[in-house]
Order: structure tokens, then sequence, then C-alpha cells
């Protein structure tokens, strides 16, 4: 971006009918903007966004509505999937109404439905009891609580010693967060399902794990106090290499190869000068 110029004036430009013409868009809450939206409609696009701290009244608008036990879901749309991997267990639900269209009309152009996506994520994290903090567990604490749930695993016995050693304790904690968050589009319920407006979320929070976190916090590029002329677009250069090259080799986790490259420097100078071929 140029200088004085931020994400919000930046994307601007983008508003064209080349980029925006029968075509689809998400972004991040920061660019949940009046006039992106009526420009996209305007020009024949479909934008898909979300309301957070940058417009509380909407969220909390919508997190009412959707929280209402009182409510008639019986027009509502849903959908629920679960999936496994990476240690965790993940369940993503998303329900959708057009009761909201009328509410948001006036400030939001195009707006064809609202939506709530509910993401819950279990894991179990290895936890290492000491001998004394061991005998202080009563069988009580050793139930936790319905979203921390404690399962000893049982080490196999150990030769006899003239002196009883104590062994330390290891349990398995389940640990439980989720994350709700609240948008809107003006694709019809005809147009997107509950399961298309899950799969839009999900590929635009993938691109945000898979580019942007990968950049801003894996490769730290948000912490670099580089400002001299010239220098970041090459950091930046840098880093589209060594990304390209974690994709390249089917990495799924970079941190990790990160760590693995650290440990064995050979590996990583053999990645870089050695020809690359797709055997």
């Amino acid at each position: 971006m140029a200088d004085k110029e931020n994400e919000i004036s930046a994307v601007k430009d983008l508003l064209t009918p080349v980029y925006v013409k029968d075509r689809v868009g998400t972004a991040d809450a920061i660019h949940t903007q009046k006039t992106a939206c009526q420009r996209i409609d305007q020009l024949g696009g479909k934008y898909l966004l979300f309301f957070k701290d940058n417009h509380p009244t909407a969220h909390e608008d919508l997190a009412r509505f959707f929280q209402d036990p009182d409510a008639d879901q019986s027009t509502w749309g849903v959908f629920s999937q679960t999936d496994k991997g990476h240690g965790r267990l993940t369940t993503r639900t998303v329900r959708t109404t057009t009761e909201m269209n009328d509410w948001f009309a006036s400030e939001w152009a195009g707006i064809a439905q609202s939506f709530q996506v509910i993401r819950t994520v279990k894991r179990k994290q290895r936890k290492v009891i000491e001998p004394a903090e061991a005998g202080e567990q009563t069988p009580a604490s050793m139930q936790g609580t319905p979203d921390r749930q404690q399962v000893p695993v049982k080490h196999s016995p150990k030769a006899k010693s003239t002196k009883k050693a104590k062994q330390k304790q290891v349990i398995f904690v389940e640990e439980t967060s989720q994350q709700v968050v609240y948008g809107f589009s003006n694709l019809t319920p005809a147009e997107a399902s509950p399961q298309a407006i899950a799969t839009f979320v999900r590929n635009h929070w993938a691109i945000e794990n898979r580019l942007h976190w990968r950049r801003d916090v894996t490769l730290r590029e948000d912490q670099s106090q580089v400002r001299i002329t010239g220098k970041p677009p090459v950091l930046a250069a840098l880093n589209n290499i060594v990304l390209a090259l974690m994709d390249w080799l089917g990495v799924r986790n970079v941190p990790e190869q990160m760590r693995l490259f650290a440990a064995f420097p050979k590996l990583a100078l053999d990645l870089l000068l050695g020809p690359l071929t797709f055997d």
C-alpha cells in the first residue's frame, strides 16, 4: 500500500466490474463498510461480510436475535458439520435467516440474509501431575467439569525396587473453546443455502490461516521493524519463496517444519541449493 493509505482505501481501487461482477467476495470485518456493500451490489457482485467490534450495534442486534430462546426458528436455515484433524474435533454450525433484512435494509444495500456461525473446538491436552500434586487430588476433582474431563493414563508396571519411587501421573484434559461470529450477505437463500454459507466462511478462514496467519505470525511480518526504503518488499519476496517451498513440499505445519530445518540446517541447504523435482 502507498503512504497514508490503509486497507479500507486500498480495497476501493479493486471495486471495479472486472473484479466484482458475477463474483462472490468475502473480507475481514474491517472491510464491512456501507459504501463497499453498495458499490458491490451496484456492479452486480455478491458479498459475504461479518459484523464485529467495528459495528457493535449491528453485531449486538444479530446476537440478540439468534440467541432469543423464544424466537420462531421454523423459517431458519441450519447446517452443521463436524471434522476431525490436527488433534482436535471441530463442529461448525450455521444458522441463516431473512427476518432481519428489513431491519438492516436502509443501511446495507442488497442484504438478502443474515447468518450466525458457531465454531466449537474440542482438543485433549496432555498434563503431567507431580507426585505431591497427584496425592492431593480427590476423586471429585478428578472427575473435572463438563468442559474439562480428565482421563488418567495407566503406566506399565516397573520392576520392584527396595525403595518405592513415586511416579508422575499423566492425564489428558479435554478443553473446549467456542467462537461465534455474525454476518450478512446479498446472496439470497436460493443462491446460497446454509451449507453454501458454511463453505464460503470456511474458505475465507482457510485463506486467513494459510496465508495471513503464516505471514503475520509464523514469519513475524507484523513484528518486523524494517523500514528502510526497498527492504520491506525484499523481505516480503523472501517470505513468498519460503511459503512457496513449504507448499511445494506439502507442509501442513510450517512452524514445525521451521524447527526441523533449524535443528538440521543441511536439509534446508539441500532444499535451497538442490534441483526442484516433482518425483
